[in-house]
This record gives structure tokens, sequence and C-alpha cells, in this order.
């Protein structure tokens, strides 16, 4: 009995393997959605300055946005405050995320995520945002 048990778990093994490649070959997209899932750090001067939080959720991405003011160099810093918003209208295409954000001030901001590995991005604002240069393109680094 163990024994028939064992041959036809063995004799389904590969059915199910392939069934299982075959889903991520017909469904792409979530194969791409699925390697932005977790959370991103970007630092600007050696200081946090961006924090992303994605999951996957019914089939969809959805995340938010942590971020950090940046300090003048200062031996006492103040205590951080940060800002966390949503991230809306998150679509992948390919290696790059595109998302907007509203702002405190009900602003609309768009940007995007482009991966250039499996653990590291570049965060960049879309359009021709007025920011500093040294904001235009933020290294962003998986942590889990």
């Amino acid at each position: 009995m163990k024994r028939a048990l064992a041959t036809l778990l063995l004799a389904l093994m590969p059915a199910a393997l392939a069934a299982a490649q075959q889903n991520n070959a017909a469904n792409p997209a979530a194969a791409e959605m699925r390697a932005f899932v977790g959370a991103w750090k970007g630092e600007i001067r050696k200081q946090p300055a961006v924090e992303m939080r994605l999951k996957e959720e019914g089939g969809k991405l959805t995340g938010v946005a942590i971020f950090y003011p940046l300090r003048e160099d200062d031996p006492a810093p103040p205590p951080i405050e940060t800002m966390e918003l949503a991230l809306n209208d998150l679509k992948v295409a390919g290696h790059t995320l595109h998302f907007t954000w509203k702002g405190p001030d009900g602003s609309l901001a768009r940007a995007e995520l482009k991966l250039v590995s499996e653990t590291e991005a570049e965060l960049r604002p879309a359009g021709d945002a007025d920011i500093p240069d040294e904001m235009k393109v933020i290294k962003m680094v998986k942590t889990r």
C-alpha cells in the first residue's frame, strides 16, 4: 500500500511541476509583479530618505511610501518625523513599476521604480519634477 502511494506521488510530481511552470508562463504579469513585493529602502547623503513597502493583495500590488526629512549635518538632530503616503495606480510594465501618491496638500505626484537586479532598483520622479539633482534618482535596496 505504501509503495503504491509513493509510486503515485512520484508519478504526479512532474505533472504538478509542469502545471506550476505553465501558470507562471501563462501569467508573466504576476511574476513581474512579485519581483517588486517587499520592503525597499533608499538613502540620500547617507541618510534614510524613503522606504517603500509593497505587497500583493488579491492579485494586485498595493503599498505605501514612507518619506524621511533630510537633515543638514547637525551633531544633535531632532527626532525624525516621517510622512507615510499610500501608493495609488500601481502598474507594472516589464521591469518598471509606475505609481502615484497624493501629497499632504492634495497634489498628485508620479514616480517609477525600475528594477536593476532582484535586490536593487532606482526610484525616479516622473515628468519634469522641479527637485534637486540628488533626488532625481534614488538607489533603492530590497531589504526583505
